[in-house]
C-alpha cells in the first residue's frame, strides 16, 4: 500500500490471530520517529495486536468486504458511466459525487476493480482477486514490537501511525 508517498506492507497471518505486522519504508520511519531512530527500525516489520489504537486505520484495510462497505456508501444517486480497462481488466465506470468513480469488473466476478476519487488525486487498486497466498510470520529478528517503538518516540500513547 503507498499513502502520500510513503509505501508500507501490512500483514495479518489468518483471521484467528489478532496479531498485524507492517513493515513501512524509511520515510514512513524517519516521519514517524525520527532521523535517528530510523537505523534501528529501517527494513522491520512493526507487532501489534489488531486492536491497537495505532493501526486501527490501517488494519482496517485488512477486511475488504467491510472496507468496501463503508467506502461505497453512496449519499447520491450513483450512474452507470463508460466501459473501461483497468489493469488489462474490462470495467464499467459507477459515477457517484460523493465517492467518485468505481470500477466494477464486466467478465468474471463483479469484483471492485478501482476507486478513484472525485478529485482524481487519490486512487486506490484491488488486484489479486481469488488468488491463493501464503502468508508466514517474519522472522523473529526481523520484528520489532510497537512498545519500542513508543519508547523510541518518547512516549506511552497515541502514535502518528494513520494513514
Amino acid at each position: 500500500m503507498t499513502i502520500n508517498d510513503r509505501s508500507l506492507n501490512l500483514v495479518r497471518i489468518s483471521r484467528t490471530v489478532y496479531i498485524v505486522y507492517m513493515k513501512p519504508d524509511d520515510t514512513f520511519w524517519r516521519e514517524v520517529s525520527g532521523r535517528k531512530s530510523v537505523n534501528k527500525l529501517s527494513g522491520k516489520y512493526l507487532k501489534a495486536t489488531v486492536d491497537d489504537m495505532n493501526l486501527k486505520e490501517l488494519t482496517a484495510f485488512m477486511d475488504y468486504k467491510g472496507m468496501l462497505g463503508k467506502m461505497l456508501r453512496s449519499a447520491g444517486t450513483v450512474t452507470k458511466g463508460t466501459l473501461a480497462m483497468i489493469n488489462w481488466n474490462p470495467a464499467i465506470t459507477l459515477k457517484d459525487r460523493v465517492i467518485g468513480d468505481v470500477h466494477v469488473a464486466t467478465i468474471g466476478r463483479p469484483y471492485v476493480l478501482q476507486i478513484e476519487s472525485r478529485d482524481d488525486k487519490e486512487q486506490l487498486d484491488f488486484t489479486g482477486h481469488g488468488v491463493p497466498v501464503n502468508v508466514t510470520s517474519p522472522p523473529p529478528n526481523m520484528v520489532t514490537d510497537i512498545d519500542v517503538l513508543r519508547k523510541l518516540v518518547g512516549g506511552t500513547g497515541h502514535l502518528p501511525l494513520g494513514a
